[in-house]
């Protein structure tokens, strides 16, 4: 007997309590679950593994630049680049956007969506704030916020975060390029500060950054109007208003996009084979013959050695010694995992302190590395892949010396959709971006918690030992030696 929803008694029903409802909906969702299609993760790996999509229309991609008067010179940089390029479809006119602040940002922002819509771009290149450096006026009032004020931050970061949003939900890999230093330090100041702002939100957003500012400074970090070139020699790169560029400097403006552009896209292609794994047979097969293939393509014993002073030959089983001299595993040590030791010495001519020239060898040493250093390291490395260049960061210590330190963000390569936690809580954000302080570990140097924990008590006979270590020294007596009597 139950009762039904009503509250009447029905003869031949059992009674279903509230917990037996919960159990019941919640089969009904595993079962549902189970029933599901499941995604083969494959296909998706590949599409996430890359910043750029591996599979562009028409097996081309095309780009866009978007920006200001500055962006124009990056265009035409952009376009000499790569002209040789048949992978890259250049847009020959720059989609204007006059700055961040301006009242016109919002149905600017409306356009770009639209036009991206219609027709999609797979690169965006943006560089813009150069008409930003000056007081925000909110639409319907008469007041005017100060350039650098929190408050001007935080709406230029937001309309940041807008833009960003727009090219990250149109699939388009964008690539946002910082202010580079101007003639005029206040005009420096504020490109610095609107650089710090978009490289906050680019890392936020999971987008790229290219920092171009100490890129045009001289030796000493200041304004200079001529700069080495791409092959090193000493061109004019800036106009006479130190604000924009020549097509000298347009051409190394576009350098330093095109060293990012020319990685990704490789990684991209690379990431458009996917691997199966296959049965334990199948990859017994195919790893042997990689290792005959590696085999065949050693150098034979015929050929012209090349041998260092202290060293294997180039035609070693062991190591194979390139054109520009780095060692590189051959198939012996792919079979049993193990670099063999490879010392080699070089001589450098140097002038004494009589002013005379003088030859010093010096030696280089590469020691042997067992089989399991040498798993332990490449384990996460590929050949068939381009590597992640992180983002360099320079501060400035006592005595005039610079340090410089790569951090590779979690916006790179595949680690864009499988971070374990938001952007916002990574240490690198939280002390490198928000200046906080990390909690200490109990114990370590920067803990200075008060009351300190109580020491571990010591046992008395090693306290002993350590202060008077002679008394840990127990001698045996000496056992008194007769000499032998003459009767025995």
């Amino acid at each position: 007997m139950t009762v039904d929803r009503h509250g009447s008694d029905r003869k031949g029903w059992f009674p279903l309590r509230p917990s037996g409802q919960r159990l019941l909906a919640i089969l009904a969702a595993v079962v549902c679950a189970m029933l599901m299609p499941i995604p083969v993760s494959a296909q998706d790996s590949g599409s996430g593994a890359s910043y750029i999509t591996p599979f562009p229309d028409n097996d081309v991609y095309r780009l866009q630049v978007f920006g200001d008067s500055i962006a124009e010179g990056l265009l035409s940089g952009i376009v000499e680049t790569f002209a040789g390029d048949t992978r890259l479809q250049v847009q020959r006119s720059r989609h204007a956007l006059g700055g961040i602040l301006r009242n016109e940002f919002i149905d600017e922002v409306q356009t770009i969506d639209s036009n991206l819509s219609r027709t999609p771009m797979h690169i965006v290149l943006v560089m813009v704030g150069l008409y930003d450096r000056y007081p925000w006026r909110p639409q319907g009032g008469n007041r005017r916020v100060p350039v650098g004020s929190d408050e001007w931050k935080a709406e230029y970061a937001r309309r940041v975060d807008r833009l960003m949003k727009i090219f990250k939900a149109r699939n388009a890999a964008l690539y946002w390029v910082g202010l580079p230093i101007m003639r005029r330090p206040e005009f420096s100041d504020d490109a610095q500060m609107i650089n710090e702002i978009v490289r906050e939100r680019a890392y936020v957003n999971g987008q790229k950054f290219i920092d171009l500012f100490s890129q045009f400074a001289d030796e000493k970090g200041v304004f200079n109007a001529y700069g080495p070139e791409i092959d090193g020699k000493i061109r004019l790169l800036r106009e006479a208003d130190g604000i924009h560029f020549t097509q000298v400097g347009n051409r190394k403006l576009a350098h330093f996009v095109e060293r990012d552009l020319r990685r990704d896209i490789t990684q991209a292609r690379s990431d458009r084979a996917v691997p199966l794994a296959g049965t334990e047979v199948e990859q017994k097969r195919v790893r042997q013959m990689r290792m005959q293939a590696e085999a065949s393509a050693a150098p034979k014993g015929g050929g012209p050695q090349v041998k260092d002073a202290k060293g294997p030959t180039a035609t070693d089983p062991v190591v194979a010694t390139t054109a520009k001299g780095a060692s590189r595993i051959t198939s012996a040590d792919a079979a049993s995992g193990e670099v063999r030791a490879d010392n080699s010495r070089i001589t450098v001519k140097v002038a004494n302190a009589g002013g005379k020239e003088e030859a010093i060898a010096i030696d280089i040493l590469r020691p042997a590395l067992p089989a399991s250093v040498v798993a332990a390291v490449t384990r996460r490395e590929s050949s068939d892949k381009a590597s992640q260049v992180g983002d360099s960061i320079t501060s400035e210590i006592s005595g005039g010396l610079t340090i410089v330190s790569s951090v590779s963000t979690s916006a790179d390569g595949a680690t864009v959709d499988r971070r374990r936690l938001p952007a916002t809580q990574t240490p690198y954000y939280r002390v490198l971006v928000k200046g906080e302080q990390l909690q200490p570990k109990p114990g370590r140097a920067d803990d200075f918690s008060w009351p300190r924990p109580e020491a571990p008590a010591v046992d008395p006979a090693m306290l002993e030992q350590l202060t008077n270590p002679s008394s840990s020294i127990r001698l045996a007596p000496a056992k008194s030696r007769r000499s032998p009597s003459p009767n025995g």
